[in-house]
């Protein structure tokens, strides 16, 4: 069957499919035309690792698994222990969360220096909150990552999508210092003529991230708009650098 079955069999989007079979963790028979065949087999085994996926089993383990390296009941065993681990991290904020929602009051009534202190003695003994350094992490991977490559439900394919997009810029760079170098200029003068179009792409990519926090749709409109930007902001590189040669 081709893909596009396949997607419809397990309501999974293709990336994820091809996502797994980049991880060699399938390996579909390719026609004369190109096209990918998935048999009954393929679908029984992404169905196996959307199960353990799904039950927290890394992609490391599933790959040793298929390879016989470890057995299931391993595997399975190591997962519940990674689940029960995180399970006793989060106590210490669940204890913290019922405390607090026990009183009654508003913002203004909450009592600052006790939770603070009740919260570093939770984290000294060992129990975790949520990581509030992710916040800009979020802002910063998220302004590449999901403005340039768009949201999607799927982890795996998102990160193949930032995989392109770096791919892209990087070869577009060096198509930059290329072109300069036949045009009788320095490949510095291309990078040069690059690095500028990536810093106004990336400003002009701000915003979007701003509007998908309203979540009122134009954060997609305004997307795409700054894409279209975005291609002719580098067929205008190519012209400034053939204009600089002259």
């Amino acid at each position: 069957m081709k893909i596009n079955e396949a997607e419809q069999r397990l309501g999974m989007s293709r990336s994820n499919i091809r996502f797994y079979e980049k991880e060699g963790l399938i390996d579909p028979v390719r026609l004369e035309n190109g096209y990918r065949d998935y048999s009954e087999q393929d679908i029984e085994q992404l169905k196996k690792i959307i199960i353990l996926r799904k039950l927290g089993v890394p992609l490391e383990s599933i790959r040793d698994l298929q390879d016989g390296a470890v057995s299931l009941d391993q595997v399975l065993s190591d997962s519940r222990k990674s689940l029960e681990k995180q399970l006793r991290e989060i106590r210490g904020a669940v204890s913290v969360l019922d405390e607090l929602g026990a009183e009654q009051g508003g913002l203004e009534d909450l009592r600052t220096d006790y939770y603070w202190e009740r919260i570093e003695s939770e984290e000294s003994r060992g129990n975790s909150f949520v990581d509030i350094a992710k916040d800009y992490l979020k802002f910063q991977g998220g302004v590449l990552e999901d403005q340039f490559s768009g949201p999607h439900p799927d982890g795996a394919a998102r990160s193949e999508r930032l995989r392109d997009t770096v791919l892209g810029m990087i070869l577009t760079a060096v198509a930059f210092a290329v072109t300069a170098r036949l045009l009788g200029k320095s490949m510095a003068a291309g990078l040069a003529v690059w690095a500028g179009l990536l810093v106004l792409g990336i400003l002009l990519m701000l915003p979007a991230y701003f509007l998908r926090k309203k979540g009122d749709g134009r954060e997609q409109k305004y997307r795409k708009a700054v894409q279209i930007l975005v291609l002719g902001l580098v067929c205008a590189g190519w012209i400034l650098l053939i204009v600089l040669a002259r």
